[in-house]
């Protein structure tokens, strides 16, 4: 089965295109039962496979606005639930966002995004105007699903080489896990 595409960029003519690379997109699909998404330059989900809207969240079923792991992860009660160490991987989401903004100072979504995540938030409201700021990197997440419990992957981020400001983040767990996350998603 084939992995979801998103098309987040739908809107306003002469924008910046933020669709997944088809041949990407089609990657993606193909790591399952190894959870994956692309993302793009304001961390919308462009693509995801089975494992990864099983673990974390349907992307495809959230309106376009909502396709969005920083979103999801301050807006998202669930959020919560699912990353066990929320607020350090929220504060590190956030750093890496704004170091991925100053890059772009006359981009207007950045600013947007901001300005949606402290409304919606007090955490993005109160550690926004602390100016942190963190490269991207791979690393451990520890995810709790409700009937797998705690799981824990290594992940990476890698850059697709076409549109650089596009990400591939693939997350790997042991034998074990990865047996139980393909009974869950039935590959």
């Amino acid at each position: 089965m084939l992995g979801e595409r998103i098309n987040a960029g739908e809107g306003a003519a002469g924008c910046w295109a933020n669709n997944a690379e088809p041949a990407v997109a089609a990657m993606v699909s193909r790591l399952d039962p190894w959870p994956a998404y692309v993302t793009g330059r304001y961390f919308d989900v462009l693509a995801s496979n089975q494992a990864a809207r099983a673990l974390w969240t349907d992307w495809t079923a959230c309106a376009p606005a909502e396709r969005n792991v920083l979103w999801w992860t301050f807006a998202d009660p669930a959020a919560r639930g699912v990353l066990v160490e929320w607020e350090s991987e929220a504060r590190a989401q956030l750093a890496r966002f704004r170091a991925i903004s100053a890059r772009h100072p006359d981009d207007p979504r950045f600013g947007e995004l901001a300005a949606r995540l402290q409304d919606r938030c007090a955490e993005a409201r109160h550690w926004w105007p602390e100016h942190d700021v963190a490269p991207l990197s791979s690393g451990v997440k520890r995810i709790r699903h409700p009937a797998l419990g705690i799981i824990d992957f290594r992940h990476a981020v890698l850059q697709v080489a076409d549109d650089p400001e596009q990400k591939l983040v693939t997350f790997t767990a042991g034998p074990d896990d990865t047996a139980r996350i393909a009974a869950l998603i039935g590959t």
